[in-house]
């Protein structure tokens, strides 16, 4: 998946986008490689991670929960936000009710204020996050 890493006061921090597929049938397999594959980051210590985007899963899914670890935090949570429902924002009859996208911080970093805003054209809501790397 795209990253790019960036010198924040002398701490490589290294952002990743996520766009995972969604695990309908079919595709679960993939979509499990997907969160697999970004887990075994884990493996690298000596880089601090942000990953951000539609991981197209909740808590209730077990790869994603597997995927955090004891490593990273989902920055909603940590902030105390509570829920980000994120999709779908483009069906007038229903709510967005799914929080499928997520903020992930490496340890140590801590979240502050969490928002979720509708985005013109996308079928998902952002998810914007304040982030102390410390």
């Amino acid at each position: 998946m795209p990253g790019g890493t960036v010198d924040m006061g002398g701490q490589q921090i290294r952002f990743v986008s996520v766009h995972t597929t969604a695990p309908v049938p079919g595709y679960w397999r993939q979509w499990k490689r997907s969160l697999d594959e970004l887990g075994l980051m884990r493996e690298h210590t000596d880089t601090r991670y942000i990953f951000m985007g539609d991981f197209n899963a909740t808590y209730d899914h077990t790869p994603f929960r597997d995927f955090l670890g004891d490593r990273f935090v989902d920055a909603a949570r940590e902030s105390g936000h509570g829920f980000t429902f994120s999709w779908p924002t483009n069906r007038a009859a229903v709510p967005m009710f799914a929080g499928i996208d997520h903020v992930v911080l490496d340890q140590g970093m801590k979240a502050g204020q969490c928002k979720v805003v509708k985005v013109e054209g996308s079928d998902h809501a952002a998810l914007l996050a304040t982030v102390a790397v410390g």
